[in-house]
């Protein structure tokens, strides 16, 4: 009896050998699958979907403060070169806090010429329109999704976005390319409707984002558009 049950736990240990690679190789195999389809669709990640999600949050305080003015273009940023003293330290200082350009938003309709800075923050949708932490780059699969003030002035920011309709154009350009979108869909949501930064892991889609209405900012008007090819 001892013999059997020693022959049969050799056996069972050799066999567990053997197929433990396969048996890692397979679970690793499906992991891998799995982050495919979670990118696929528009989960690309715990850490990018919270950036995300995070980053669409902020807007909530963002918006709540009113803005009557702003610069009409933050993407010269020669003036602020020109005001930056000749002391090395205040110089580096001034060039560590420029906000970074990543592009121009066109959308020849309303009359919106904005730059696109990195990160919806408070401080860059001061000057211009803010790129959101966590989602795609414009002209990448995914969704690249844009917010900015509706400024009380007529015609300032994203003032008039409420005016674009289906089949609208939206342009933006970067340094080296610029791409072309059409409107497909216009929406009103609540604040905490996420569901605006999903992706389908085929189209280059563009979301852009601002409150409504102009005054309260109780909801997000949201602006969904495609890549032209």
């Amino acid at each position: 009896m001892m013999k059997r049950a020693l022959a049969f736990l050799l056996i069972f240990s050799g066999l567990t050998i053997i197929c433990y690679p396969s048996g890692k190789n397979l679970y690793i195999d499906y992991l891998q699958q799995k982050m495919i389809r979670d990118w696929e669709n528009g989960e690309n990640g715990f850490l990018e979907a919270k950036e995300a999600i995070n980053s669409f949050s902020q807007l909530t305080d963002i918006f709540s403060e009113a803005l009557t003015e702003a610069p009409a273009l933050a993407a010269d940023t020669s003036a602020q070169e020109q005001s930056v003293q000749s002391d090395k330290k205040t110089e580096k200082k001034a060039e560590a806090e420029k906000p970074q350009i990543l592009g121009t938003i066109e959308i020849e309709k309303i009359g919106v010429r904005l730059p696109i800075l990195k990160g919806a923050s408070r401080e860059n949708m001061k000057y211009g329109a803010g790129h959101l932490t966590g989602t795609d780059y414009p002209g990448e699969i995914g969704n690249a999704a844009i917010a900015a003030h509706r400024s009380r002035t007529f015609g300032r920011m994203f003032n008039r976005l409420g005016e674009l309709e289906e089949d609208d154009t939206i342009v933006i350009k970067d340094r080296n390319q610029t791409f072309k979108y059409t409107i497909f869909n216009t929406s009103i949501v609540s604040p905490d409707d996420t569901s605006v930064l999903k992706r389908n892991g085929e189209d280059q889609l563009l979301t852009l984002i601002t409150c409504d209405p102009v005054d309260k900012a109780t909801h997000r008007l949201i602006i969904h558009a495609r890549l032209v090819p």
